[in-house]
């Protein structure tokens, strides 16, 4: 990895690290606290805000972000940010009138209870502030102002953290107090961000930069907005086809799941894009390729190291639990973890479509697979429940990434190792499924130094197959020391 991906990541991947490490950090708090169908409806709340979020952005963010390369002087780049929190502020007052006039439908679409009506003016609120707050940190990413960008994260992150802590601990909570600090943190960092930027504020917003934002942006959003319905929305399958119980354990298996995202997927991506908008404007498109997949390639070894950790560990955590009902989630983990890479890995090579302001095809990729997930969740889940909504998610990723390669193997050649992927997929899927098979025998539940003695064996054959690419990471931590020789 160079030195310019390894500061991206050290600078704008802090902030998303850490509010990803205290969201999961609050979980063993929810897990304990609240039962299991309360834990459900936290978890519809958080999707539903995640998805209206993503209806109404636009993908701002990345806008402002490839504006600022596109456009050249300051009153350009002043304009088109105002122009986009100008778009934000007439989508609010779109979707809360909306919200409110449907808000018994929406009730039961979401929570499949007509009597969760007073959630979902919260849902509209939070997901606008949260829309605010991207927009702004994509300008100070765009501005290259790492300390800003960091603060405000850290603000929303310890708010909600202290006032879930207080509010669970000190008060006779509800689950409606809960989301009321979801609403206050957020409307907070909103605040925050905006008032890093109060010389980027003008009247003079332009027809031309809502072109700008739409063309760009609009495609991109769909596009989000279906990925992440592909990867979550079987929660609204399995809460109206099966139970609500089930909603909460596979939310569990992917909390689980996603720690590599906190750990590692989070600051990669934040410092992903901006890396190779400028490395193509940089370097001739050969050497480009070469860099990109290694890359793709020694991230991939890194992510599914990380899932075999998971994999291996997660038993401790779910030991921990005082509730039976979660000890199941073990099952959908490796499943989760391998669904989780083929997202990641097909956003990773979205990279082309941007470069090329061709986001129209991510849009149009998803748009054929949102049907095809749509009735293999409503089969799969009626038919197999649990099992048959992550291996509908694995599906549709595959599909996913399947379309995007054949698409880049004619406009955009990377030439990616697929190859070793294929190796390193095989690798992980064996090495959990032996992991997971002696779960079941009787030595293995009763001796922990067994265990213990299995994990390590199996993590080490994973280094010892892969160990040239372990060796990058000396050069990471070189990198982010500021010492990588070029």
């Amino acid at each position: 990895m160079s030195n310019s991906l390894s500061k991206n990541i050290l600078s704008y991947g802090l902030g998303n690290i850490l509010y990803a490490l205290v969201v999961l950090l609050l979980v063993p708090i929810y897990l304990e606290k609240l039962d299991v169908d309360n834990y459900a409806k936290l978890t519809l709340f958080l999707i539903s805000t995640n998805l209206i979020r993503m209806i109404f952005s636009f993908s701002v963010s990345n806008g402002i972000l490839r504006g600022f390369y596109d456009f050249k002087t300051f009153n350009e780049k002043k304009s088109l940010y105002s122009s986009a929190v100008f778009l934000i502020m007439l989508l609010f007052i779109f979707a809360m009138i909306v919200g409110i006039s449907f808000q018994v439908s929406l009730s039961a679409l979401m929570f499949n209870d007509r009597m969760a009506t007073p959630y979902i003016p919260l849902i509209v609120f939070v997901s606008f502030m949260q829309i605010v707050n991207a927009a702004n940190q994509g300008l100070l990413r765009a501005l290259k102002r790492v300390i800003p960008y960091t603060l405000t994260s850290i603000i929303n992150v310890l708010t909600m953290a202290l006032l879930n802590i207080y509010i669970i601990y000190f008060t006779e909570y509800t689950l409606y107090s809960i989301f009321l600090s979801y609403v206050v943190s957020n409307t907070l960092a909103a605040v925050v961000s905006s008032s890093f930027l109060i010389k980027y504020y003008t009247i003079k917003v332009r027809v031309n930069n809502f072109k700008y934002l739409l063309n760009y942006g609009l495609p991109l959003s769909i596009a989000t907005l279906i990925l992440y319905f592909l990867n979550y929305g079987n929660r609204y399958y399995l809460v109206h086809y099966s139970t609500i119980t089930n909603v909460a354990i596979i939310d569990v298996a992917q909390k689980l799941a996603s720690i590599i995202g906190i750990l590692l997927t989070s600051a990669f991506m934040t410092a992903f894009t901006p890396y190779y908008l400028e490395l193509y404007n940089k370097v001739p498109y050969r050497i480009f390729r070469e860099k990109i997949n290694d890359i793709i390639v020694t991230f991939s070894t890194l992510f599914l190291f990380a899932g075999l950790v998971i994999v291996l560990a997660q038993d401790i955590f779910l030991s921990l639990l005082s509730k039976s009902e979660y000890l199941s989630s073990s099952e959908y983990v490796p499943f989760i973890i391998l669904s989780n890479y083929l997202y990641v890995l097909f956003m990773m090579l979205t990279l082309g479509t941007n470069i090329k302001k061709k986001t129209k095809i991510e849009m149009l990729i998803t748009v054929i697979i949102f049907p095809v997930n749509i009735l293999i969740n409503i089969y799969s889940i009626k038919s197999y429940g649990l099992y048959g909504a992550v291996i509908t998610q694995m599906t549709t990723n595959i599909l996913s990434l399947l379309l995007i390669s054949l698409y880049n193997r004619k406009y955009f050649p990377l030439e990616i190792a697929y190859k070793s992927i294929f190796w390193l997929i095989s690798v992980f899927s064996i090495l959990s499924f032996i992991k997971m098979s002696f779960n079941s025998t009787v030595y293995y539940q009763g001796s922990q130094y067994f265990q213990y003695a299995i994990s390590v064996l199996l993590l080490t054959i994973y280094v010892l197959i892969y160990r040239k690419k372990f060796m990058f990471m000396r050069e990471v931590v070189r990198g982010l020391l500021g010492r990588t020789r070029k």
